[in-house]
C-alpha cells in the first residue's frame, strides 16, 4: 500500500473542527429556545432569569453574573461537550414549581425543541469543515 492516500488524520481532523461548532451552535440555540420558552410562559418580570441562561464549553462560556445567580458551572471535559444551564437561583422553582404553586416547565421544552438543532447543525458544519478542509 502507498503512503499517499492515507488521509484518515485529515478526516479526523476535519470531523472534530466540524462536530465542536456543530456542539457550540447547538447549545447556542439550546440557549435561545430556552429564553423564548420564558417569554412564551409569561414568566419575564425584571429579566433576570431569562437572561441568566447560558451555556459553557471549553471554548467559552456566555454566563452573566447577576443579583440571584449562582457559580458559574465549571467546562466540560471533553471538547465535544457544551453544557447549559440556569444562573439564577430560583430558577428551578420556576422549571418544577413548589408545594405552593405549579411549576412553568421552561429549561425541558426549550432543550426538546433544540434536538432538531443538533442534527442540521452536525449536517452543515461537517460537511463545512470537510470541504474546507479539501480545498486547504
Amino acid at each position: 500500500m502507498s503512503d499517499g492516500f492515507n488521509n484518515w488524520e485529515f478526516l479526523a481532523n476535519a470531523l472534530q473542527i466540524g462536530s465542536e461548532k456543530a456542539v457550540d451552535n447547538t447549545a447556542a440555540a439550546a440557549e435561545v429556545n430556552i429564553q423564548r420558552q420564558i417569554e412564551a410562559n409569561g414568566q419575564v418580570v425584571t429579566g433576570e432569569m431569562r437572561d441568566g441562561i447560558y451555556h459553557k464549553s471549553q471554548r467559552g462560556s456566555t454566563y452573566q453574573s447577576s443579583e440571584h445567580a449562582l457559580d458559574e458551572i465549571p467546562a466540560p471535559s471533553d471538547s465535544l461537550e457544551s453544557d447549559v444551564a440556569a444562573a439564577v437561583s430560583y430558577s428551578v422553582f420556576n422549571e418544577l414549581g413548589t408545594r405552593f404553586r405549579a411549576g412553568k416547565p421552561f429549561f425541558i421544552p426549550g432543550m426538546e425543541n433544540t434536538r432538531k438543532d443538533l442534527d442540521a447543525n452536525l449536517e452543515y458544519y461537517v460537511v463545512q469543515a470537510l470541504e474546507d478542509a479539501a480545498r486547504s
